[in-house]
């Protein structure tokens, strides 16, 4: 009896036994299965790896990462298809894997895909053991970088980098000058910083328009990009590789950095090849474009011993350049600061001038080169300083330009006009016509015909009695904008004269297709035209366009009786000048021009 119990037990131990085998094996199947489906589906690339780096199983989504397909992968090296910078970073964390030096090896590298492409991904990589406790497998999971790090590049790039340039921006140059002055100051060496504007570049985006205006940026960028590369001077990091010399704060300006100078007229040459570089002809699609720039020079450490002082006082030489003479270029001087600073005073003077009335017009007539009876009058601003006196606009004009004061002072004098001319309506006298100048940048970015509607309405002045006085460069552009602009004031009944004839970009094919009224002869032509056979030749040729075109002329800056007598002779319509009168306030023009002012009856 014992024995048969002793025997049944054995076989329901067995049996327990064997449900335990069936249940491993199932969770065995059930594990590998599981495996399986993440190995194959899973979000991440994924292989098997064998010690010499072969690939014995891959999954779809890292054929799709590498570019190549199952079978090309299967028995083909991992460190084959490595960049080959990360190759050795690749054999080194493979060995330590398969030595079970560590379980698991994290890094990230370089894939070189098939088509050529290069592919960053994140490396997870685990040992895979057998029942000896050897490691024959080892098992890699591999997730791609390379987008996290194009947008990494991307935020960097738009951080350091001027967008439409490609070369450095403001930020990153101060980091290289910094740089710069660690290593000069460590070495007692010198460097300099070069601040370089272009000249005239406003007159590029208002003739020819922003498109261009922004290649010729991109197109100077590159040419001095690829100078400075052949230069002896260019900044080095402390690696001694050459780093980003140029730079673009915005607009149209440029920075050089330079360093290890002798002394300072190693940057004197520098900046004359500079100059050279720039004024060389741009061909723009097909057209030729000429710039030439202004450069301003500070030393380190004569003339700064920190970033921000460096490119400041290169800045205010820059800024005086352009004041004594375009083209050409300054070292800076501590007397410059005085003079940068009158500037600065004098913008913010100047924001206070409109509410404080200091802004005054004057008037000076325009007379028929024939009888010597005025035909008419130009308003002409003036600032009335309280400190200052009178300042001529060729002083806070450029000013207001850069400031953006220009509107409402365009509109000032809009209104101004148009109020004088009410005035003297209402004291009696006969309506005459009173032209005022019109900036680039009311004409272009201004509703310029809505503020004098506005102002004839308010004044209830006839439109004939208003004239407008736009430069070449401001329609120089030719868009539907500007011209539908001018049809829209000529409609109107406003006289329209083209001012400063000859001097801007002159392309003769507008005089045609614009409703203009006159040309107004630039004061540089009638100066010499009694001597000079060159200017006598131009004054002529415009006249007889003027007349050809059904329009007339007007000879600005008429001093003597013998220029009269030419401009008389040649048919010129209409003189301005001190052979006549000066500009004078509102209160005196009336006495001497009585005759035409006088009152009617």
């Amino acid at each position: 009896m014992a024995d048969s119990k002793i025997c049944e037990e054995d076989v329901a131990g067995c049996k327990q036994a064997e449900e335990a085998l069936d249940k491993t094996d199932e969770k065995l199947q059930l594990s590998e299965q599981r495996y399986r489906s993440i190995f194959d589906e899973g979000p991440f690339g994924m292989g098997l790896v064998k010690p010499d780096a072969r690939f014995i199983a891959v999954n779809k989504v890292l054929c799709d990462l590498l570019g190549y397909t199952k079978q090309e992968l299967i028995g083909q090296s991992a460190v084959d298809i490595t960049y080959e910078e990360d190759k050795e970073k690749s054999r080194k964390f493979s060995r330590q894997l398969f030595a079970g030096i560590t379980p698991v090896v994290r890094f990230k590298k370089r894939y070189v895909r098939k088509n050529g492409d290069i592919l960053w991904v994140k490396i997870t990589s685990s040992a895979i053991h057998d029942k000896e406790g050897n490691i024959p497998y080892g098992q890699i999971i591999i997730e791609s970088l390379t987008e996290s790090i194009e947008a990494a590049e991307k935020i960097h790039l738009m951080a350091y980098y001027d967008s439409l340039t490609g070369i450095a921006n403001l930020t990153f140059h101060k980091i290289l000058i910094q740089k710069t002055i660690a290593h000069a100051r460590r070495h007692k060496k010198t460097a300099a910083v070069i601040y370089i504007g272009l000249d005239r570049f406003k007159r590029i985006n208002d003739t020819l328009g922003y498109s261009v205006g922004d290649l010729l940026l991109k197109a100077v960028a590159d040419r001095l990009t690829r100078f400075l590369r052949k230069s002896d001077f260019v900044a080095r990091s402390v690696e001694n590789q050459t780093e980003t010399v140029i730079s673009r704060p915005g607009g149209d300006e440029f920075i050089v950095l330079t360093h290890d100078l002798i002394h300072a007229h190693s940057a004197a040459r520098m900046a004359r090849r500079l100059l050279k570089e720039i004024s060389a002809p741009y061909d723009l699609d097909g057209r030729e474009i000429f710039i030439t720039a202004s450069m301003g020079i500070a030393l380190y450490p004569d003339d700064g011993e920190d970033v921000d002082a460096l490119l400041l006082n290169a800045e205010k030489a820059m800024r005086h350049t352009k004041s004594k003479g375009i083209n050409n270029y300054l070292f800076y001087a501590k007397s410059m600061h005085s003079a940068v600073l009158e500037i600065l005073t004098l913008e913010n003077d100047l924001h206070r001038a409109l509410e404080r009335n200091e802004l005054v017009l004057y008037y000076q007539p325009k007379v028929n080169a024939a009888t010597r009876i005025i035909t008419g009058m130009e308003a002409l601003i003036r600032w009335n300083h309280p400190e200052k006196g009178l300042i001529p606009p060729m002083q806070f004009i450029p000013i207001a330009e850069t400031s953006g004061l220009i509107m409402p002072i365009g509109e000032f004098v809009i209104r101004t006009v148009c109020r004088q001319i009410q005035t003297w309506q209402k004291a009696g006298y006969k309506p005459i016509n009173v032209a005022l100048n019109v900036s680039t940048h009311q004409f272009k970015k201004q509703d310029l015909a809505g503020i004098i509607k506005a102002a004839l309405q308010d004044t209830m002045i006839s439109p004939n009695c208003l004239g407008l006085e736009i430069t070449e460069s401001a329609i120089m552009g030719n868009s539907e904008t500007e011209r539908q602009t001018l049809t829209e004031l000529n409609d109107l009944g406003i006289g329209l004269a083209i001012d400063d004839f000859g001097t801007g970009y002159s392309s003769l094919s507008y005089l045609k297709q614009l409703p203009l009224d006159y040309l107004k002869i630039d004061k540089s032509f009638i100066d010499d035209v009694v001597s000079d056979s060159r200017d006598q030749a131009i004054v002529r040729a415009t006249i007889v366009m003027a007349h050809g075109l059904n329009m007339k002329t007007i000879a600005e800056g008429v001093e003597t009786e013998a220029q009269l007598t030419f401009l008389q002779t040649h048919g010129c319509d209409e003189i301005q000048g001190y052979l006549f009168s000066r500009p004078l306030p509102a209160d005196q023009i009336q006495g001497i021009a009585q005759h035409t002012l006088r009152k009617g009856g």
